[in-house]
């Protein structure tokens, strides 16, 4: 993992034999999101199979999962509209500021796998941030997730035809959602994946969950005895 190029604005979109960066001069939240996720997920099974605890001294490779998250957090997100935009430049400045729904559960699973490393007492717990037990940095995790829930629910939720806008620009949808009375399948299948994922995280928070996915799938997805 040490091995993958990477700027101030995240790592390599794509990379040849040898890890040579490939020949992209942006940054993509998907991919940020993608590679945050997987980097952290190897920090779970790493800590399960060393059976380390908080007090272990963070490596370098845990401190390069925490720093492409915090990339992710701040360089793609947009406060006003309460979502991640799509790219931003090799330095980490905003450049196409589109909100795309697709992009959005992959940040929600990257924030759920974070949020399970620091609530299971993680490899790298407090050490990155300066904080300890009594400031568990999985709270800050969880209160994230539910910012760009927050988004979609107020911004790309289409109150006629159900379902969410694909795109938007800011808080208004955008010219490139061409066929608005249409839903693809793939990026309501990837909500319900980062939705149910939260759900599993923190049940005590799922009635916010429940809300977003009623109107979508029509009641036939059951958070535990909740609608």
């Amino acid at each position: 993992m040490g091995n993958l190029p990477r700027t101030a604005g995240g790592y390599a979109e794509s990379v040849a034999p040898g890890w040579q960066e490939g020949p992209e001069t942006i940054r993509t939240m998907l991919t940020q999101a993608r590679v945050g996720y997987t980097f952290l997920r190897c920090s779970t099974e790493e800590a399960r199979n060393k059976q380390e605890t908080m007090e272990s001294p963070p490596g370098r490779e845990s401190l390069d999962r925490m720093a492409s998250l915090h990339r992710l957090i701040h360089a793609f997100w947009d406060e006003e509209s309460k979502g991640w935009i799509r790219s931003c430049t090799l330095e980490g400045d905003p450049l196409d500021r589109t909100i795309d729904t697709y992009d959005q559960p992959f940040g929600l699973l990257a924030l759920a796998e974070a949020y399970k490393v620091y609530r299971n007492g993680g490899v790298v717990h407090g050490r990155i941030t300066g904080q300890g037990d009594t400031a568990n940095p999985a709270h800050g995790f969880r209160d994230l997730a539910y910012a760009p829930l927050e988004g979609l629910d107020r911004f790309a939720r289409d109150p006629k035809g159900g379902g969410y806008w694909e795109r938007r620009n800011g808080t208004a949808a955008s010219p490139m959602v061409l066929y608005p009375q249409y839903r693809r399948q793939n990026p309501h299948m990837h909500l319900l994946e980062a939705f149910l994922q939260w759900d599993k995280m923190d049940p005590d928070h799922s009635p916010a969950l429940s809300r977003l996915l009623y109107p979508l799938y029509g009641g036939m997805v059951m958070l535990g005895d909740r609608r």
